[in-house]
């Protein structure tokens, strides 16, 4: 960094706009996701095979309807890289290192989402022509060595770089509320930037924020510092310019903006501007990049350039901003408006979070690998790791490193159809949860394959035993036996489940629920009841039910859901007044029995079982 002048060495004098202070918020603490490894490829600059045209600023004022340019013929020598012969910092600084190998970020999704989706699409905002009188885009200066210096009042002074600046007479400033002005001193190679750039009556420039960069350098701001930037970061690597697209090729990631941001950021930035702690929103400094399944052929030449750089490159989360997917680029007449229209054709699912951590050398430092050797896909748990092959589907844990969105997993045995996982859920790069849908497979030790959607692989042989057990399977049945002719009518409920239950949950349809194997319970007025028996043991949890109607005549029917028969339909005998029998079961044949009374009262009562 620069030796910067201290805020006690600028006048204070000079009046601030007041919607400075309520643009910019303060920061705090950051937030940032593990690395990932993966291996991306890195290509290196070409020569380009024209001459390209750099449009250096004179004497122009934004309060001009046009701006005056001067034009300096670039070289065929010259790397697109470059601007005005300089580089826009290192080639490995993370701005110009491709990550179009790098795994999608577990929470694509979620960014995408929050970003509105299908209703958000790409806006270029930059254009050739005027927009309300004044150039539309990011402009730049570009000065001499000798450019004289002036202080600037910064509202920020304690979270920026307060000069002094080379500001050169009527300079290039954007012309909306944020005020970009971007300096570039390209005989000593440093980058000016400031935020709310405004000259006063008096001739003196007040600011809310401003950086400087060593153009050579990857250093970083100071941790949780903001820049001209909302997320800490400079802005002029991040534009796009005409030069770079006429010559076929943008080698750099794009500054884009969104509508809402969470509270966090993440390498490269160091800062952010939201109060907005739900996850689902993406971080300042994330990157995304356009989905390499998306079309560009058939768009217009600066269009396609454009797209292609977003596969590769990506984009930088930079801002918060009216709408998501804002692209950044510099104001020249030779831009085909049309052509950069048809951007908008993209769409915000048409991208995808990335994950770039492994790119990174140093947590202070811009600098990326140029060359990733992948770290393997670690599977270090499975939890459980056996099960029936009926009932349930079981719900399987699995821990390891490396996961990505997109992951494969599948159990194996020679001679048997794999088994692909169901309801993957890849909560983090170290945690998934998932579904084997196992029942009626065969029984033995299964070999675990998890593959990434980079091609990386692990496997765990003998990973997953799928049992089957030997004594019968857990069913849930039951029969009642009334206990009274009239009301209130007591019934006897009986369990007959199969498969050695421990655990019973009974509800008699009534509002009233017991846990015990052979409950009694006392209907007090007749009605429509559907009674269920929930049984369980150590793995599995299964139910069976009855619709019971007992009507006001002492008539009792019991309509069952047909999981078993009765066995034994032998004549119910009446013996004072207790009704005795299998009469009520929860999976009968139709049969009808008529009770026999040895002490007979008034009303009879007809037990009914039906299907």
């Amino acid at each position: 960094m620069l030796a910067l002048a201290s805020a006690s060495q600028i006048p204070s004098s000079i009046p601030l706009q007041k919607s400075i202070s309520s643009s910019i918020p303060k920061p705090s603490l950051p937030v940032s996701y593990s690395p990932i490894i993966s291996s991306p490829s890195i290509a290196k600059p070409v020569l380009s095979s024209t001459p390209l045209v750099v449009r250096t600023p004179v004497t122009s004022s934004f309060h001009e309807e046009k701006t005056q340019m001067e034009d300096t013929i670039v070289t065929q020598s010259s790397e697109i890289l470059t601007l005005d012969g300089i580089q826009i910092f290192p080639e490995d600084n993370i701005w110009n290192v491709p990550i179009d190998t790098m795994p999608v970020d577990p929470r694509s999704d979620d960014y995408i989402r929050s970003m509105g989706g299908d209703t958000q699409t790409a806006k270029p905002q930059f254009y050739s022509g005027l927009k309300n009188g004044v150039p539309w885009g990011i402009p730049y200066n570009v000065v001499p060595g000798d450019q004289p210096k002036v202080d600037v009042t910064i509202y920020y002074e304690h979270e920026s770089d307060c000069g002094p600046y080379p500001i050169p007479e009527n300079p290039l400033i954007q012309q909306d509320h944020d005020f970009h002005m971007l300096i570039v001193d390209k005989e000593n190679g440093y980058l000016y930037e400031l935020n709310k750039a405004i000259q006063q009556a008096d001739g003196n420039w007040t600011a809310g924020s401003g950086a400087v960069y060593n153009l050579s350098s990857n250093d970083l701001r100071t941790i949780c510092f903001t820049s001209a930037d909302a997320a800490g970061l400079p802005i002029l690597p991040g534009l796009v310019r005409y030069e770079e697209v006429a010559a076929g090729e943008i080698r750099h990631a794009i500054r884009t903006t969104a509508i809402d941001t969470q509270k966090a950021f993440v390498w490269p930035a160091r800062h952010y501007a939201s109060d907005l702690t739900n996850p689902e929103y993406p971080p300042m400094g994330q990157r995304f990049r356009l989905k390499s399944s998306f079309d560009t052929s058939g768009y217009p030449d600066q269009a396609r350039v454009i797209m292609e750089a977003m596969k590769k490159y990506g984009v930088i989360l930079a801002d918060n901003a009216g709408g998501s997917w804002d692209l950044s680029g510099v104001p020249d007449e030779r831009w085909d408006n049309e052509a950069l229209k048809t951007l908008r054709n993209i769409k915000g699912t048409d991208f995808e979070a990335v994950n770039v951590t492994s790119l990174m050398i140093h947590p202070d430092s811009a600098q990326a690998r140029t060359s990733v050797t992948p770290s393997p896909l670690t599977l270090t748990s499975v939890m459980p790791n056996s099960a029936q092959n009926y009932g349930a589907i079981p719900a399987v844990n699995l821990t390891g490193s490396d996961f990505t969105q997109g992951i494969n997993i599948y159990l194996n045995l020679t001679g048997q159809p794999d088994i692909y996982a169901t309801n993957i859920d890849v909560q983090s790069s170290e945690f998934i949860t998932c579904n084997f849908p196992i029942t009626g497979k065969i029984p033995g030790q299964w070999d675990i394959i998890v593959t990434n959607p980079d091609g990386r692989t692990i496997k765990q042989d003998n990973g997953f035993t799928i049992t089957t057990s030997e004594q019968e399977p857990i069913q849930s049945k039951f029969y009642g036996i009334p206990g009274t002719e009239i009301f209130p009518l007591t019934i006897q409920f009986i369990d007959a489940s199969t498969g050695s239950p421990s655990a019973w949950q009974w509800n008699f349809g009534d509002g009233n629920n017991s846990t015990e194997q052979n409950p009694i319970h006392t209907y007090n007025t007749p009605g429509v009841f559907i009674v269920q028996l929930i049984v369980a043991n150590n793995t599995i949890e299964i139910s069976a039910s009855s619709i019971m109607t007992i009507t006001n005549t002492n008539h009792l029917s019991v309509q069952n859901n047909g999981f078993s028969k009765i066995s034994n339909p032998e004549n119910i005998l009446n013996k004072e007044g207790q009704v005795n029998g299998p009469s009520l079961d929860s999976g009968s044949i139709p049969v009808t029995r008529e009770p026999v009374y040895s002490n007979p009262v008034i009303q009879s009562k007809a037990l009914n079982v039906l299907r």
